[in-house]
């Protein structure tokens, strides 16, 4: 999906961003991709790395995001994301 036009804002900081290595996004292999749901708030993709090991990625509202992450990481990610948000 990332040879396609960015479709929002976050999409396109992403995109655009000149440390992104394209290259590196080749070397994965989206195996499922569900759309954007409006009441679950977030997008996802399953995706395979080029170590063959498979994964999820997410994007969403922060808290839609977070709620997702473990307990350990919810509070170590929460706390620099409220800070960042002050």
């Amino acid at each position: 999906r990332w040879k396609e036009p960015p479709k929002d804002a976050l999409d396109t900081l992403v995109l655009r961003a000149e440390c992104l290595d394209t290259a590196s996004l080749d070397r994965h292999e989206q195996l499922d991709f569900t759309p954007f749901d409006p009441k679950l708030r977030r997008t996802e993709a399953t995706l395979r790395g080029p170590d063959g090991g498979v994964f999820d990625v997410v994007k969403g509202a922060p808290d839609v995001v977070l709620r997702l992450c473990d307990e350990a990481n919810r509070s170590s990610i929460g706390a620099v994301f409220a800070a960042k948000v002050e």
